[in-house]
């Protein structure tokens, strides 16, 4: 059996960090899931929402930071992706699901997201599944270079079905 450790191990660490993807493989994962947003200036970091209040207690987007604020005590345990290809590239067997959030596409732009993304990853990309509810930013990951991808589904019905068809992932996600 893989265990897929989604946000790491998350019921005991915090998650979304290294600490809890570490955690999660100790235990015996061999796949991580996290999620990607990116700041004001473009820099992907690991964290699941748009806003700091829940995971940090800083309430404050994540569109109204730059990389250089990122070094803020409150925001300590936030990492960029960067810093985690370093440490999927020490975890060989380890495969990442790299899921960019729709609110970062909203914001910077679909095809920015993903090209900043394909780029922050290429150190370990043989070792990465990007991942999305939006098939057209799976289809440009493609595109860009991803190996490997997967299509997140809310509902899996006739339209769904097509559109996977089309995308054709390796991972569906329903």
């Amino acid at each position: 059996m893989k265990i897929v450790a989604h946000r790491g191990f998350a019921s005991k660490y915090s998650e979304n960090t290294l600490e809890a993807l570490s955690a999660a493989v100790k235990i015996g994962a061999t796949m991580v899931e996290f999620d990607v947003q990116f700041t004001k200036d473009l820099t992907p970091i690991m964290i699941h929402d748009d806003n700091f209040i829940r995971t940090t207690g800083l309430d404050l987007s994540v569109f109204e930071i730059t990389q250089s604020e990122l070094n803020k005590v409150e925001l300590s345990q936030i990492c960029e992706i960067i810093d985690v290809m370093v440490w999927l590239k020490a975890n060989q067997g380890v495969t990442a699901f790299v899921e960019l959030k729709q609110e970062s596409i909203t914001f910077h732009g679909l095809e920015r997201c993903v090209k900043a993304l394909c780029e922050s990853c290429d150190s370990a990309l043989n070792q990465c599944v990007f991942i999305s509810f939006n098939p057209d930013a799976v289809k440009f990951a493609q595109e860009c270079g991803f190996l490997e991808t997967g299509w997140i589904v809310l509902n899996y019905d006739e339209v769904a079905e097509k559109i996977s068809r089309e995308l054709s992932p390796e991972y569906l996600f329903a």
